[in-house]
């Protein structure tokens, strides 16, 4: 029992279940899932359905990072633009 980090006790008659340690304290607990907003926005643009100027976006961010420079450029500008 003198050494916090260790987990104490056991799973059979013992009926104590664990003590001390990460396993005693996840024993303790129940996981909780929180979700809080942290923009403004009401709505997040990866979200279905989505507007086209987005889909457009998101389309010229996928061409960015393939092809010839020339699909860079254009996908450069769908980003910027959204058409």
């Amino acid at each position: 029992h003198g050494i916090a980090n260790l987990p104490w006790g056991g799973f059979k008659n013992s009926g104590i279940g664990r003590t001390h340690g990460e396993m005693g304290l996840e024993e303790m607990t129940q996981p909780r899932l929180i979700v809080s907003d942290f923009t403004p926005v009401s709505t997040m643009p990866w979200w279905l359905p989505m507007r086209e100027a987005v889909y457009q976006r998101l389309v010229g961010g996928a061409m960015i990072w393939g092809g010839s420079w020339k699909m860079k450029w254009l996908g450069l500008k769908k980003v910027v633009s959204g058409t």
